[in-house]
């Protein structure tokens, strides 16, 4: 069913993106939002700072930086700055 419904939205011009958790992750809170996150905005592969620059990239100017929009979107994905990066 999933594969049908994938398959009519992508004819009708719609970013398919699929994520699914891993069995030791179904009780971690947002786990399986930001795995559908992390890849539609593809930023797996890049570095925390790096992602973040590219996920505003794709936002076309429409998120701020220092935005609590974005640091929540960032907390979410698992690319917000760290209070030790802070810090240090």
């Amino acid at each position: 069913m999933i594969g049908e419904f994938s398959a009519l939205a992508a004819r009708r011009g719609a970013q398919i993106v699929l994520a699914r958790c891993d069995a030791h992750t179904t009780t971690v809170a947002f786990r399986a939002l930001a795995r559908l996150l992390r890849a539609m905005f593809t930023v797996d592969g890049l570095n925390d700072a790096d992602a973040r620059t590219h996920v505003l990239a794709q936002c076309g100017g429409t998120l701020s930086p220092g935005s609590a929009d974005a640091q929540i979107l960032f907390e979410v994905m698992g690319i917000a700055i760290r209070c030790a990066a802070i810090a240090g």
